[in-house]
């Protein structure tokens, strides 16, 4: 028999399980003695980044002095690298007396920060059995290291960059999901019965130009043609103009619109948002938007078979719109993650940042850096818990690269709270230590264990238990041989995954090649995504297998190449006998284009009651 549930009392128990505090400190006075240790501390850590910066240059920046003919480069290199060096000294003892107080400090301090924000577009609660309630999942690795560091892997002005990617998701998110002309149903569609090499296509065919900055084409009269000219979008608040973008997307970009002057500058266009046109040609005209839970949603996304079948996949250039939860690695830089967590929380009620501990954790264990996790979600946080792994070896060890596990409420139906359950992580990175990151596969299946089982009361519902992030590892790879075998995957599904050392052939890598980041084939968000529907442009540009001897395995078996997907979102099926977990729908997200050497991930599953009453 069905429970019907008063109107009224939802928000109260929503408002009531809400217990985590903002600071990180248990008190105010701790929480201002931090900030001044970290103030005298903070002159000598940037200047040691900027020391770094000055003299590490990314492949973007060498084409842009080349072009240049500069023969006096090394003389500026020179002075800058010895004005910072210099300052650097000179700020150690301030440095030291900011050290010998912060450093007590971290015994007491929980290990992340957590922010609340009344957002302008909250969820609605899930009250009703009869509907179902789709959920979206997005996991990024974005390399946003210490300026200095992020050049060791072709990215820098970390700062700025952090800047980009908040407003980029937000302007995905929020974006108004459109009804278009009609377009091929094949469309965006991977059908594994189909023979031959699998099509790619997008739902999401937006014009995305890349960064504009003075010198970019796509800045000029010209451009205006196609769509107006993109001004500085208010984190606050995103105004969208369907009428315009529906302009915008008929006529759509040329390719000179799309790509960057061999000569630009990373710095000169960053500092802009993304252009937000947004068109969807892919969906029939008949098919309307239907409201699906807290937004609306194309009535092509609602299909999908979780027992095997064909899966619903595409490469979109854009952030899927309404996503719930948003998981990030190597979010390292805690100005970058306060800045991050600013710009996602007009959108983002609930955002845990600077996760992990710092200090010694043993007799010769120093941790300098935190886990880099990061998360944000639209639904209100039970509760949640951070371990760190203790087996990390080499520049590994430097951070505290760990597990986030957390329990979030999004409705309650009667007498009984409807949780769910979203672990988050990043794994060793070296690729010859493929036993460590196993033992860390099943150290942190102890710990869901655990966190699940204290956590799960009587009363809740388990509407989806999610593991993702960026596990260093891939399904191709000789090299990894023993962590594709792991029981992890007996415990958690994974929709890109046919067997061990066998994927779905649709899937694709995520580890773009580090060199050629500012290629004109990827350097735009529209670009990238065409470039990764060929697979001679996959070959190319995403990272290849690693044989055992740690050498790219470039051999051509014959079948379909997918190159290193090392990030993931795994889910777990029957976690309640009650709800019915479904995938419809997975995708590789090229928005990021330029801003990081990883592909973004989404994954959305829809959780509806079984036929029987609950």
């Amino acid at each position: 028999m069905k429970v019907a549930r008063p109107p009224d009392q939802c928000r109260p128990l929503l408002v009531a399980t809400m217990v985590l505090r903002q600071s990180p400190f248990p008190n105010g006075c701790l929480h201002g003695l931090h900030g001044v240790s970290w103030a005298l501390i903070f002159p000598c850590y940037w200047f040691l980044e900027r020391f770094l910066s000055s003299f590490k240059e990314t492949t973007l920046e060498k084409k842009r002095r080349q072009s240049r003919r500069c023969s006096l480069h090394p003389l500026p290199v020179v002075l800058g690298t010895t004005a910072f060096l210099v300052l650097l000294v000179l700020s150690m003892p301030i440095a030291l007396v900011g050290f010998i107080f912060w450093l007590p400090l971290q015994a007491v301090r929980r290990p992340f920060s957590y922010r609340h924000n009344q957002p302008q577009d909250a969820p609605k609660e899930w009250s009703v059995p009869e509907n179902g309630r789709p959920f979206i999942f997005v996991s990024a690795n974005l390399c946003l290291l210490p300026d200095g560091l992020a050049r060791f892997s072709n990215l820098c002005h970390t700062q700025r960059r952090s800047a980009v990617i908040g407003k980029s998701i937000v302007q995905g998110v929020t974006r108004e999901q459109a009804q278009t002309s009609s377009h091929s149903p094949k469309e965006g569609i991977l059908n594994q019965g189909m023979a031959g090499t699998p099509q790619y296509g997008a739902i999401n065919t937006s014009p995305d130009p890349p960064w504009r900055g003075p010198d970019s084409p796509s800045n000029g009269g010209d451009a205006r043609g196609v769509g107006e000219e993109t001004q500085p979008v208010d984190p606050v608040v995103i105004a969208i103009d369907l009428d315009e973008q529906h302009v915008a997307g008929d006529v759509g970009f040329s390719r000179e619109e799309e790509t960057m002057q061999e000569g630009n500058h990373l710095e000169e266009n960053i500092g802009e948002p993304r252009a937000l046109s947004y068109s969807n040609p892919c969906l029939d005209s008949e098919d309307s938007a239907h409201s699906t839970g807290n937004h609306a949603v194309p009535e092509g996304w609602c299909s999908g078979d979780a027992s095997g079948g064909a899966v619903r996949c595409d490469i979109s250039p854009l952030v899927p719109a309404g996503a719930d939860f948003v998981c990030l690695q190597e979010v390292f830089d805690k100005r970058a993650a306060n800045r991050l967590s600013v710009l996602l929380s007009p959108v983002y009620e609930h955002i845990l940042y600077d996760v992990g501990v710092y200090g010694p954790l043993g007799c010769s264990d120093f941790k300098f850096f935190n886990s880099g996790l990061f998360l944000a979600s639209r639904y209100a946080i039970l509760t949640a818990q951070y371990r760190h792994f203790a087996n990390g070896s080499g520049e590994d060890a430097l951070a505290a690269k760990g597990l986030l596990c957390v329990k979030v409420l999004v409705g309650v139906i009667g007498e009984k709270r409807i949780v769910g359950y979203m672990n988050c992580t990043h794994l060793h990175a070296p690729e010859a230590d493929g036993h460590i990151r196993c033992a860390q596969l099943t150290t942190l299946l102890t710990w869901i264990t655990d966190f699940q089982e204290k956590n799960t009361s009587p009363t809740d519902l388990v509407a989806f238990d999610v593991l993702c992030g960026d596990f260093n590892f891939d399904n191709c790879s000789t090299d990894d041989h023993l962590e594709q075998k792991h029981e992890v995957f007996g415990c958690y599904k994974d929709p890109c995954r046919a067997g061990p050392r066998k994927d779905q052939e649709w899937a694709i890598g995520t580890l773009l090649q580090q060199q050629m980041l500012y290629d004109d084939a990827v350097y735009s968000a529209q670009s990238l995504q065409r470039t990764l529907e060929k697979e001679e442009g996959r070959r190319k540009y995403i990272a290849p297998p690693i044989n055992p001897d740690g050498t790219p395995d470039d051999s051509d078996t014959g079948a379909t190449w997918t190159g290193r997907r090392i990030d993931y979102i795994l889910y777990r099926e029957g976690r309640s006998s009650s709800l019915k977990t479904e995938v419809q729908k997975f995708t590789f997200i090229t928005h990021l284009a330029g801003l990081t050497d990883h592909l973004a991930v989404a994954l959305r599953l829809l959780v509806t009651f079984p036929s029987e009453d609950p």
